[in-house]
């Protein structure tokens, strides 16, 4: 799959955030269309994490912290994927 346009990332992450009512920081929606890579996968759990946390902590405001916080679950989402296929024998495009 490619890598969606950085203005493509800004628009899903937005939209879906604004669905929750929720806002963010202009240095992290940098962050997380950087931390995305473009990949839609990432951009959906990225996106994800930092507006549980934010929804966690009663803001409507998402910070360049749970951005950031939010990136360190991806990286649990891709070990599971990677435990999970081994396990199923699929390989990961």
């Amino acid at each position: 799959m490619d890598a969606l346009h950085p203005v493509k990332v800004q628009e899903f992450l937005v939209g879906r955030w604004r669905q929750c009512g929720l806002e963010i920081m202009d240095d992290a929606l940098s962050l997380a269309v950087e931390l995305s890579c473009g990949l839609p996968y990432s951009c959906q759990v990225i996106g994800k994490h930092a507006a549980l946390l934010a929804l966690s902590q009663t803001r409507s405001v998402i910070t360049v912290a749970d951005v950031a916080e939010a990136s360190s679950q991806m990286d649990e989402h891709i070990l599971l994927l990677s435990a999970i296929s081994s396990k199923t024998g699929f390989e990961q495009a």
